[in-house]
């Protein structure tokens, strides 16, 4: 299996080579940490997005009413 290659890679590995190799791990790791968080903020402004066109669209239909109304005030 593939795993079992990289185990023997890995304990063939030098002492500077196996720090080198943990010091990337965690920088991967850092690195999908970062992307998780990005990806929870990207969903947040996502639905805040959401939000913001439902009351963007309510606010278009009271305007339009407001105009109709006004231009019923004017024909009088």
């Amino acid at each position: 299996m593939v795993i079992d290659e990289i185990i023997k890679k890995y304990k063939t590995l030098e002492s500077s080579d196996r720090e080198l190799l943990i010091e990337v791990r965690n920088k991967l790791d850092d690195t999908i940490t970062l992307i998780d968080v990005m990806l929870f903020q990207l969903n947040e402004i996502e639905e805040h997005t959401l939000e913001l066109q439902k009351e963007l669209e309510s606010l278009r239909r009271y305007t339009r009413k407001i105009q109709k109304k006004q231009k019923g005030e004017e024909h009088e």
